[in-house]
């Protein structure tokens, strides 16, 4: 078992300008399954396991670049403060009301027009885990509170992805953390396959 880390491009912070590093992660167990993660929305872009023939796939959709992400806000990212979408744009808590974005229709979606998914978190690394840690202020896409979000990946026998969510907040606030990956057991490349089938029958049926 083991923990690795590759840069994987910069992210130019849309509110400061500032360049960012952006960290590809692979975690390897022994049985040959890896799981790889984005400092990037604090993501999992990659699960890399074996079939009962001994071929690996990875059964996570994804992109080869960070560029890839950008444009698909979500695809495999920790999404905050609030996954799903908040009618409305706006909740009372404690008597006081909130206006957050609206990003989908009338609605507040995934935490606002740049929730956690759109940013490049802090990791941290050990032997057997990664962990992303996010500051989020007071105010950030119209929240109250100050949090601090955490999220520990793990790979435990026999290959076992686990994942662990912590958040502090300085005052009442709503959370709720998720992830967005979507998974194909047929393996990623099959995906590809099946699209390009479709479009050359499609040349071909004109």
């Amino acid at each position: 078992m083991g923990v690795s880390r590759e840069p994987f491009g910069n992210f130019i912070d849309p509110e400061t300008g500032e360049i960012l590093p952006v960290y590809k992660f692979k975690i390897s167990v022994e049985d040959g399954i890896e799981v790889h993660l984005l400092s990037y929305g604090a993501g999992i872009c990659g699960v890399i396991a074996p079939d009962s023939k001994g071929n690996k796939a990875n059964l996570v959709l994804g992109f080869d670049t960070l560029q890839g992400y950008q444009d698909n806000s979500y695809q495999g990212s920790t999404v905050g403060r609030v996954a799903n979408r908040i009618k409305g744009g706006q909740f009372e808590l404690d008597g006081k009301k909130f206006q957050l974005p609206r990003n989908n229709g009338d609605n507040c979606l995934h935490g606002g027009t740049r929730g956690w998914a759109q940013r490049v978190w802090k990791d941290y690394m050990t032997d057997n885990n990664v962990v992303f840690s996010l500051v989020s202020s007071e105010g950030d896409q119209g929240f109250p509170g100050t949090v601090m979000a955490q999220v520990c990946y793990s790979v435990t026998p026999p290959g076992r992805l686990q994942i662990d969510y912590t958040a502090q907040a300085s005052a009442p606030t709503p959370i709720n953390m998720t992830n967005h990956a979507y998974f194909n057991l047929a393996g990623h490349v099959s995906i590809q396959h099946v699209i390009s089938r479709a479009l050359n029958g499609i040349k071909a049926k004109k």
